[in-house]
């Protein structure tokens, strides 16, 4: 097949601007103050206080080409929105800038090149939360428009090794998502240090994420 190239920079872009499901367009403002930030948050927990919001949320469960989407809206209900000349916490996963890219563009280019099927896609989005969870409100790592594309496309690589047994490298991973491929070792050792190696998603759990994925989905 063709091969897609692209330029290596620090990080891959994100953008607010994602264009929410008219029933839910009130309740999703670009500050996002589902939570203080002084309280642990995932995106799920955002996702499902967005669900009580709703006046008619969808019921239905994502279709395989919307997906992607919904994913991407869920990472950006947890994104952390800092006021003013509030620092935000800097970490390993930060990009140097924020870039132009829409992360659900990103995620479908995840798909695409690096064959992330649509499980891996929400399995990668419960070991986000899982992070966000064991690393706390007053840990190191932060969700932010700087770090929510590497954060992401490093528990995509975990999910897509741990349930699928990928036997794409790193170097593909880190080509299909724009980073060098010793930045996404560093990523991946990082992880699995503040997740202890538990990388498992059950039935049970994948199907409750599944089924809060469509609140997002288009009506």
């Amino acid at each position: 097949g063709a091969r897609h190239r692209y330029r290596m920079c620090r990080g891959i872009a994100i953008s607010t601007d994602f264009n929410a499901p008219p029933h839910c367009q009130t309740f999703l403002p670009l500050s996002d103050c589902c939570q203080p930030l002084g309280r642990p948050r995932t995106c799920l927990a955002c996702v499902r206080q967005l669900a009580a919001s709703c006046p008619s949320p969808s019921s239905r469960s994502p279709s395989a080409d919307d997906l992607a989407e919904c994913v991407a809206r869920a990472v950006l209900c947890g994104l952390v929105v800092r006021e003013g000349a509030e620092e935000r916490r800097c970490s390993v996963f930060d990009s140097e800038a924020v870039p132009a890219i829409p992360l659900g563009t990103y995620l479908r280019r995840l798909q695409r090149d690096a064959q992330c099927s649509d499980a891996v896609l929400v399995c990668a989005l419960v070991l986000l939360d899982r992070l966000l969870e064991e690393d706390g409100p007053k840990g190191d790592l932060e969700l932010n428009a700087w770090s929510a594309h590497r954060l992401f496309l490093t528990c995509v690589v975990l999910a897509s090794k741990y349930h699928e047994d990928s036997g794409l490298s790193n170097a593909h991973f880190a080509r299909a998502g724009g980073i060098r491929s010793v930045e996404l070792r560093q990523h991946e050792e990082v992880l699995l240090r503040k997740m202890g190696y538990r990388l498992g998603v059950d039935a049970e759990v994948y199907n409750f994420y599944l089924c809060n994925l469509a609140t997002l989905a288009e009506g």
